[in-house]
């Protein structure tokens, strides 16, 4: 399949996870990551997807648990080199280990 960008209009859980589909961007839309635990369940996925390289997550709220359950995810999937995060709510801690994590990604 080719490489493909989506805006997810849905919460995007399945879109990370889908093996035949070598998504390699992904815009989250605000409306699904409202609050720390939701953005957490969504990385589940994260942890193993191989293609993603881009992620945007600007302006979901996303604060300093949502910023270390990222990073612990970026951790494993080394993948991503490229985070948008504008416009939400991640202090000095979840910055530090985001930093941490990206430092050692493609």
């Amino acid at each position: 399949m080719c490489g493909c960008t989506h805006r997810v209009e849905e919460p995007p859980t399945r879109y990370l996870g889908q093996n035949g589909e070598r998504l390699t961007a992904l815009q989250q839309i605000a409306r699904f990551l409202t609050r720390d635990d939701r953005f957490v369940h969504t990385l589940e996925a994260l942890h193993t997807n191989e293609t993603l390289r881009e992620l945007v997550l600007d302006g979901n709220k996303v604060g300093d648990a949502g910023a270390l359950a990222l990073a612990e995810a970026l951790e494993d999937n080394r993948h991503v080199t490229t985070l948008s995060l504008g416009a939400n709510r991640v202090g000095p801690r979840g910055a530090r280990a985001l930093a941490q994590a990206l430092t050692v990604n493609e």
